[in-house]
């Protein structure tokens, strides 16, 4: 129970949130994953959650992605994920504009330290964002495709988790997001319910991101996936299906409230491997 419920913790790269759960890897374990993600559209939530259809733009943005988690001891595990092929994409029709970026997204790296386990499990982590992607959005507004938000910023968790009778389990996270760059500092919470039956876990992730606003006021211009003052409420049901030690995971990400970003479902398909 403990390996499925951090399986379905893992894909949420949207957000500075990766990995999750009050469990760690054990020492000499690990867990590895390759993913693919897209997001785009024409429709937009803007500054004030309004959704607005552009009928002569579209911007998305394609990444591929490598996560690992290796436990040094039972209660500390390092983490690495990094979207190492990313590609964001804008065209206006209008004005007869086609432009886009490729290369190295954000990297963040992170560590993990258990600090009660049993019918509940409790940890902490700090993850820092490095501002690897390039170039880097103007914080006042951007209309170019960009491949990172600019920002080096560094997120403390808490994360809570429990199983749920033989084949149920759930997990809760609070987060503070420290940003720079004049970017604003922001608040993360999450509740996630999942159900194993044989080789299938299915899984509802919820999410929650809110901005404290105490950066600049100008947020940036479409796209969006890197902007200033993001918030958004994402619902994800997640797929896992693992047989031994290897297995698939699909995401499939919708949000009943956004702010400051694309207003497009996010699809993530990924493999793994367990090291055990």
């Amino acid at each position: 129970m403990r390996r499925v419920f951090q399986l379905g913790l893992l894909l949420l790269v949207s957000a500075p949130g990766i990995a999750g759960g009050g469990w760690t890897q054990g020492k000499g374990n690990g867990f590895f994953m390759v993913s693919q993600r897209f997001i785009g559209g024409s429709w937009y939530a803007d500054d004030a959650a309004n959704i607005i259809q552009y009928d002569d733009m579209w911007a998305g943005v394609f990444s591929t992605h490598f996560y690992g988690e290796y436990g040094i001891s039972n209660s500390f595990d390092v983490i690495l994920h990094s979207p190492f092929l990313t590609g964001a994409l804008y065209e206006d029709q209008g004005m007869d504009l086609s432009l886009s970026e490729w290369g190295i997204g954000d990297i963040d790296l992170a560590v993990k330290y258990k600090l009660l386990s049993g019918n509940v499990n409790l940890a902490t982590s700090l993850l820092l964002g490095i501002p690897t992607g390039s170039p880097k959005p103007p914080i006042t507004g951007n209309l170019m495709p960009v491949l990172g938000d600019g920002d080096f910023n560094q997120m403390l968790k808490l994360e809570l988790g429990s199983g749920l009778g033989n084949k149920g389990f759930m997990s809760a996270m609070v987060g503070f997001n420290n940003r720079t760059n004049m970017c604003s500092d922001e608040v993360h919470m999450s509740l996630e319910l999942g159900y194993t039956i044989g080789k299938l876990t299915s899984i509802v992730k919820m999410y929650r991101l809110e901005s404290l606003e105490n950066g600049n006021a100008a947020p940036a211009g479409i796209p969006g996936i890197y902007s200033n003052n993001i918030e958004y409420l994402a619902i994800s049901p997640v797929f896992i299906y693992k047989k031994d030690n290897k297995g698939l995971i699909l995401d499939l990400g919708f949000a009943p409230y956004l702010r400051n970003i694309i207003a497009s479902p996010s699809f993530t398909f990924g493999v793994f491997y367990e090291l055990r």
